[in-house]
């Protein structure tokens, strides 16, 4: 008589292929999600910055075209700024709870541009940061108006 012997294929994983493919998982997610957080905070600073130049120049346009006959300007607070015109306080935003506005050089607080040049008041120029606890960005306006921006760079 001849026995058959046949080999039959081994399914699955062994525990030891499991523990080394979920260890390097876990490696990698914590990896991972050490950079997410510099991240997410340079995200929050440039949306902000986004915002503030987007309301600067939108300032500057109203003050250029002149429809109503007033400039207009923005008041920098510390956490807040305020989009004016000579008469009133037009809209107060209010900015991400850990990213402040430092370093203020402007007129006082407030940033004013002329009516139909879009110039800063006064042919001044100034400058402010915005900072969070490990980052910061720095905002130029020029006395032609040019408004000018770094990219985000640690403290």
């Amino acid at each position: 008589m001849i026995a058959h012997f046949s080999k039959t294929k081994k399914q699955g994983f062994t525990l030891v292929e499991v523990l080394i493919v979920g260890l390097l998982f876990v490696i990698l997610l914590i990896f991972a999600l050490s950079f997410s957080g510099s991240y997410i905070a340079k995200y929050q600073l440039i949306k902000e910055q986004d915002k503030l130049i987007n309301d600067l120049k939108k300032s500057q346009n109203l003050s250029i075209n002149a429809q109503d006959g007033k400039k207009y300007g923005l008041n920098l607070g510390s956490n807040n700024y305020v989009l004016m015109s000579e008469t009133e306080d037009i809209k107060t935003k209010q900015l991400n709870s850990s990213i402040s506005i430092t370093e203020n050089n402007c007129f006082g607080s407030e940033v004013w541009f002329e009516k139909l040049t879009g110039k800063l008041e006064n042919d001044s120029s100034c400058s402010f940061k915005l900072q969070d606890s490990k980052l910061y960005t720095l905002i130029e306006i020029n006395s032609s108006g040019l408004i000018k921006f770094s990219n985000p760079k640690k403290l």
